[in-house]
């Protein structure tokens, strides 16, 4: 269930993004924005991809130096509050919603807000890359309240290819962050207070 992602930001990464492209493929590029909304809490992830669709992602544990992500959902907006509640039926801290009410991206943006979350807009630049076993993703990401930064992202079905990838590339002392942890961790930073683990 889910699959393994070996994340990790910082502000440049332009030596390894040239050794990137120059040993691997690439599959697709793309520019999108989307808006994380950030609670906490870590163990789940909901966001508008593209600004228009409302997906959650749950955190189901760690295997080596990664981490287990399991896709629960995605609903294009506007849509029913009685559509959104039943895919995310079960999702700590999802917002109350009216049955037959239809819910654009805007209405849940402050539907989210009023539980306490945060929404943070991220402009992102991708380039995804195949490598054996895995798949690569470098992106230059924009928006969060640190500024600008890059991130590579390997992700697989199991662990031996990412940990074979970290090792040719040079990427063993690197820890693993999600998107909603570095994005906990600008916020905190941003506002001076400790993030409090999940």
């Amino acid at each position: 269930m889910g699959r393994l992602e070996f994340r990790f930001f910082a502000q440049r990464l332009p030596a390894l993004r040239q050794r990137l492209l120059g040993l691997y493929n690439i599959r697709a590029q793309e520019r999108r924005t989307d808006i994380y909304l950030q609670h906490r809490s870590c163990r789940q992830s909901f966001k508008l991809r593209g600004g228009q669709n409302l997906e959650l992602k749950l955190h189901l544990g760690q295997a080596g130096g990664s981490e287990r992500w399991h896709p629960i959902g995605s609903v294009p907006l506007p849509a029913r509050g009685v559509d959104l509640t039943g895919t995310f039926c079960g999702a700590d801290e999802f917002p109350v919603l009216q049955a037959h009410q239809v819910y654009a991206s805007e209405d849940m943006i402050a539907a989210f807000r009023d539980l306490g979350h945060a929404a943070i807009t991220m402009h992102k630049l991708r380039v995804h890359l195949s490598a054996p076993g895995a798949e690569i993703e470098i992106a230059h990401v924009n928006g969060a309240p640190g500024g600008p930064a890059e991130t590579v992202c390997i992700e697989a079905e199991l662990a031996a290819p990412i940990e074979s990838l970290r090792q040719v590339l040079g990427l063993e002392s690197h820890r693993c962050e999600s998107y909603p942890h570095w994005l906990l961790r600008q916020l905190a930073a941003a506002t001076e207070e400790p993030v409090r683990g999940s």
